[in-house]
């Protein structure tokens, strides 16, 4: 279950890293994420799932892609800063998995 569940958040270090790296999060908010991450993909791997951990953390991603996408305007990042392309592989990634075990 645990090995599951680092796995796909190590997929998600490059958009965290890029996060950082363009200043549209500190590292207080980039550990808020991981830890909200962690709790989302530590719900997912359970031996026995529901649907609300699937929404759960489809809604978060979709929240996390809105803000960043925000951040990304005020800061006024040339092109997205190619930030806009990592972030938006984690949704879908999240929705293909729960159609994986549910459906």
């Amino acid at each position: 279950m645990a090995e599951k569940a680092h796995y796909h958040l190590e997929q998600t270090l490059p958009s965290l890293q890029l996060y950082s790296q363009r200043g549209i999060f500190d590292a207080n908010e980039l550990a808020l994420i991981t830890k909200q991450r962690t709790t989302h993909e530590y719900a997912i791997a359970k031996r026995i799932q529901q649907k609300i951990d699937y929404v759960d953390a489809i809604e978060y991603e979709v929240k996390l892609g809105m803000l960043v996408e925000e951040r990304i305007k005020r800061l006024k990042l040339k092109d997205g800063g190619g930030v806009v392309k990592a972030q938006g592989k984690n949704a879908p990634h999240a929705h293909k998995r729960q159609e994986e075990k549910l459906i």
